[in-house]
């Protein structure tokens, strides 16, 4: 299957600096800087699919002028032609994240889009949208492989465990996982780094001699 996972550009609307103490100010990034882990996770948990990462916060890092964040992300599923759209979210970029979910509707409303992340799990309410099929509310790489497998198959999303389908409108749950992996230990995923390579330079923090990156402990 094809899989396109996205991750949203940074809000403009970043308040940190206002409220940070003084003593804190030398030590803040304006800048959220670093890989999107959750999404190279679910890429790690799919060796045998054809998968895709937009990374938008390093495509505009890179690539300034390019194009705006819904003829990017129209352009990426054009050409990949995805069966499933991913989208991570933290609070500060539901709004871009949402409207990238419509542009991907806007496209094909037969694509598939699941959305997972932080802001998912803390507020799953929020993504009660036409534009959502699936919401991920735990740590997803099992979950997310499961769910593909289910779309390959054919079978019922509902056997599934740990999801919340939209359904007419309305956010149903499927089963909990009966037996959760922990995935910071023997249901470790390792991250698919190799799709990173078009926005290492943009991971550098200050004046460091490579880039940074995020771990799971």
């Amino acid at each position: 299957m094809k899989i396109l996972l996205i991750n949203p550009p940074r809000s403009p609307h970043n308040a940190i600096l206002d409220h940070a103490p003084a003593e804190a100010l030398p030590f803040i990034h304006r800048k959220l800087i670093g890989p999107p882990l959750g999404l190279l996770t679910l890429a790690g948990a799919l060796p045998d699919h054809d998968v895709t990462l937009l990374e938008m916060k390093g495509e505009y890092d890179l690539v300034p002028e390019a194009p705006p964040p819904d003829a990017l992300v129209r352009q990426f599923v054009e050409q990949t032609r995805p069966d499933i759209v991913g989208v991570t979210f933290i609070a500060s970029e539901h709004p871009a994240g949402m409207e990238i979910l419509r542009t991907v509707k806007a496209c094909n409303p037969q694509i598939m889009t699941v959305v997972g992340g932080l802001h998912a799990t803390l507020c799953p309410q929020d993504f009660c949208d036409p534009c959502v099929d699936v919401v991920c509310t735990l740590p997803a790489g099992h979950i997310f492989r499961n769910l593909v497998r289910a779309v390959e198959q054919g079978a019922p999303l509902e056997g599934v465990a740990g999801l919340l389908l939209n359904r007419e409108g309305e956010l149903v749950p499927t089963p909990v996982p009966a037996d959760p992996p922990d995935p910071a230990g023997d249901g470790f995923i390792a991250p698919d780094r190799s799709l990173l390579t078009r926005w290492l330079s943009t991971y550098v923090v200050g004046k460091a001699s490579g880039p940074s990156t995020y771990i799971y402990t």
